[in-house]
């Protein structure tokens, strides 16, 4: 009898068994928001720009947003042609969002048209502030540290645009309602700059039907599956798509020494690996720009183009360190590492048989940067001669020289194109 008491006594002192997290609950909805009735967002761009007007008209699409005009676009006049959906997609009867505040955050990395020039003539609309912070020429990744080094601490909620960019009216709407319904990360579709196609659609990003259908807005899924996988695979998170919860996400920071590629790719690594719920809209809320960018008319057979697969490289070697990086996006980032070294032999196999040989200083930064490769290289370029002798049959003609590279679905780099 006393074993009993004391096997009663011990199960009563237990702690409580630990459950699975349950899925975003929609019920328990933060519209009202009684505890703060102020909700403040940071819209961050960081800017480096050589043709007037692209900021404006990224400036413009903020101040048209519907939080900011009680649930209706802005009427600011915009020069880019886009039909937006006609509304947010938020069921009949939803909860109001409540008051919000958006601060307009411009980080000016030494741009050769100035923020102010771009400013000139603009009325902000109410609920709307903007701020600008200058700094030396860096590169796009200090760039972004500097812009979230200088986030207000009491910010709720973080949103990133690129200066050549522009978002729908209801952008910031449907995030917020995602955001407050219990998910930590919002993106949505967006207009390639290439194509002028959804991206979904035409790079094939994830397919709609392996997720579940939001609660709470028309055409959105709550993400199921390993978001460390899919980044892998073909990412969704654009930047200037992406919105998130500042206090859960905030502290992380883009590697700097990502100087031509791949940073934000390495940064979302690490906010994907913390496990955040997501949800992802199907509608095209935001159209890509074709302003500066290391990758605009970037040809892989230069040197450049050769340190910006060397970054690629290097992102990938680092994201099978960060801590809970799952087995599936390991195996994805292993094989899009070894592709990455096969093409930086390839690109300097190219460049010196048409007698464009890389300088001395570009080998030693990709030897520096993967010691490996310098190992492995006599496999690789054994491979590659055998495979260009294969595709130089006779009769053929020469080999077709390498195509230029594509500036949609590869991130920004440093420098901003210089």
């Amino acid at each position: 009898m006393g074993q009993l008491r004391e096997t009663f006594r011990m199960l009563a002192e237990a702690p409580p068994r630990r459950t699975r997290s349950p899925p975003i609950d929609h019920s328990n909805h933060r519209f009202n928001r009684l505890e703060r009735p102020l909700t403040h967002v940071t819209a961050f761009i960081p800017y480096y720009q050589r043709e007037s007007g692209l900021l404006r008209e990224a400036i413009v699409s903020i101040f048209n947003q519907s939080i900011l005009h009680e649930g209706s676009a802005g009427g600011y006049p915009c020069a880019v042609a886009q039909s937006w959906e006609a509304t947010s997609g938020a069921p009949e009867g939803a909860p109001e969002l409540g008051p919000c505040e958006v601060e307009i955050l411009i980080v000016d990395d030494g741009s050769p048209i100035t923020p102010a020039s771009e400013l000139e003539d603009l009325v902000v609309p109410d609920g709307c502030t903007i701020r600008i912070v200058e700094r030396e020429n860096g590169g796009v990744a200090k760039c972004r540290n500097t812009g979230l080094d200088s986030v207000r601490p009491d910010s709720d909620y973080f949103a990133m645009l690129d200066s050549d960019d522009v978002w729908s009216p209801w952008h910031l709407e449907r995030a917020l309602r995602a955001l407050d319904g219990g998910a930590d990360i919002y993106t949505s579709n967006w207009i390639t700059a290439e194509t002028g196609e959804p991206a979904f659609e035409s790079l094939k990003k994830l397919r709609h039907g392996d997720h579940n259908p939001h609660g709470l807005l028309a055409d959105a899924f709550e993400f199921v599956g390993d978001p460390l996988e899919q980044e892998a695979r073909s990412s969704i998170w654009r930047p200037s798509c992406l919105v998130f919860s500042w206090p859960k996400l905030g502290d992380l920071r883009n590697d700097p020494k990502q100087c031509y590629s791949s940073e934000d790719q390495l940064w979302r690594f690490q906010m994907l690996a913390r496990k955040p719920s997501s949800v992802f809209s199907t509608r095209t809320e935001v159209r890509s720009g074709v302003g500066v960018s290391i990758f605009s008319g970037l040809r892989w057979t230069t040197d450049r183009g050769l340190l910006a697969l060397s970054d690629r490289g290097r992102c990938m070697r680092k994201a099978r360190k960060i801590p809970g990086f799952s087995a599936g996006a390991r195996k994805l980032a292993t094989q899009a590492l070894a592709l990455a070294r096969k093409d930086q032999v390839a690109s300097v196999l190219h460049m010196t048989t048409r007698g464009q040989r890389p300088k001395l200083k570009t080998l030693f930064k990709m030897a520096v940067r993967d010691p490996l490769l310098a190992a492995i290289w006599p496999v690789y370029v054994a491979k590659a001669a055998l495979a260009r002798r294969a595709a130089k049959a006779p009769g053929e003609g020469p080999v077709e020289t390498a195509p230029e590279a594509s500036n949609e679905g590869v991130p920004r780099a440093a420098r901003w194109g210089e």
